[in-house]
């Protein structure tokens, strides 16, 4: 199913938006971006405007059929006068992130749903975990507490959450619009230093996860993509956070799942079927490219068509996401090869 002549404004300019355009180009549909010039997504949008002014901003947008965002981390108001400007709409829609806009509202929310990680307004034991409220991604906003000094240093809306003993952390993504429904095969995320490090493809079922999801994005008349975490313990899964957006978690579906996740957001905001996925390999995952120190003589040459790089071109910072590597395999021997491949690669910088 083609979308034809469909235009689509994404406020935001890095790796997600890049993604975005380069599936764009699949489905026949253009996109009209607000970024910041030499970001990523510049170099394959079909329009480009550098600006933060709502004025520009809303004239640059009013030949869109739908906006949709890149980052959740943007001031409610700002959005609304994008809309009033442009006289389109958001999806997800305002109202929806205005529903998740903190980690506390979206506990509350979803514990309907899921078991959630206990939380307190105060320290129950130490070490115990302190999280801000609104702005951490990454593991940003997320400092381990040893002491009541500790607990008393941060002035942001916090609370906190006992230290678990984690088995591994989860992921899906689901999409939705108003007609159909589609939750992706779950994946394992690894973190290092409370950053998503490397996923990887998992072969087993969470029919009952999934049906709760199913449930809230019925519940929520959700129009687009949000992406769940979860963190399982030998006891539990718990509930850990979303994200209203396409998501690091799912880089690996652009080559080991049949429609990559950045399609299916495209779909699902324009209101086009949302295609189901099955995964094209049975073993594989997606490696960051994320250092913390600058990365010399770093040859991301493979000669493999099953280890497929993606390059931002991003200037460095000490654990900026530079890129990704995906890769993929039927056999599960196979693709520890190619793994460890990548790794070895990369433990040279």
């Amino acid at each position: 199913m083609s979308a034809l002549s469909k235009r689509v404004g994404i406020l935001g300019s890095g790796q997600l938006a890049w993604l975005l355009n380069k599936s764009s180009k699949n489905l026949n549909i253009q996109t009209k971006v607000v970024g910041a010039s030499g970001d990523p997504a510049q170099r394959n949008s079909d329009y480009f405007l550098d600006s933060i002014e709502v004025d520009e901003i809303g004239e640059f947008f009013k030949d869109c059929d739908v906006l949709t965002l890149e980052s959740e981390f943007h001031d409610i108001e700002y959005l609304k006068n994008i809309e009033n400007k442009s006289g389109k709409k958001f999806h997800p829609s305002i109202k929806s992130y205005e529903l998740i806009s903190t980690k506390l509202k979206e506990k509350v929310l979803f514990q309907k749903y899921f078991e959630v990680i206990p939380y307190f307004k105060q320290p129950q034991a130490y070490p115990c975990m302190m999280k801000h409220s609104s702005g951490g991604y990454d593991g940003y906003g997320n400092t381990i507490i040893h002491d009541e000094l500790q607990s008393k240093q941060s002035s942001k809306e916090h609370f906190f959450e006992p230290l678990l003993n984690i088995k591994r952390e989860i992921a899906t993504i689901a999409f939705s619009n108003d007609d159909s429904i589609v939750v992706y095969p779950f994946v394992e995320t690894i973190q290092k230093n409370s950053q998503c490090f490397e996923v990887k493809i998992l072969n087993e079922r969470f029919p009952q996860l999934v049906e709760k999801i199913k449930q809230i994005m019925k519940d929520l008349n959700w129009i687009g993509s949000l992406a769940f975490e979860f963190i399982e313990t030998d006891q539990q899964i718990y509930f850990n956070e979303t994200a209203p957006r396409v998501h690091n978690s799912f880089h690996l579906s652009s080559d080991c799942f049949e429609v990559s996740q950045f399609e299916n957001h495209l779909r699902a905001i324009l209101g086009l079927e949302i295609l189901k996925s099955g995964k094209i390999s049975t073993y594989g995952g997606m490696i960051n490219l994320s250092f913390n120190t600058q990365p010399t003589g770093l040859d991301l040459n493979f000669q493999n068509e099953n280890i497929i790089v993606y390059d931002y071109q991003k200037t460095f910072r000490p654990n900026r996401k530079l890129g990704h590597i995906n890769y993929r395999s039927e056999n599960l021997k196979e693709a520890d090869l190619l793994r460890n491949e990548i790794l070895s690669n990369l433990d040279k910088n």
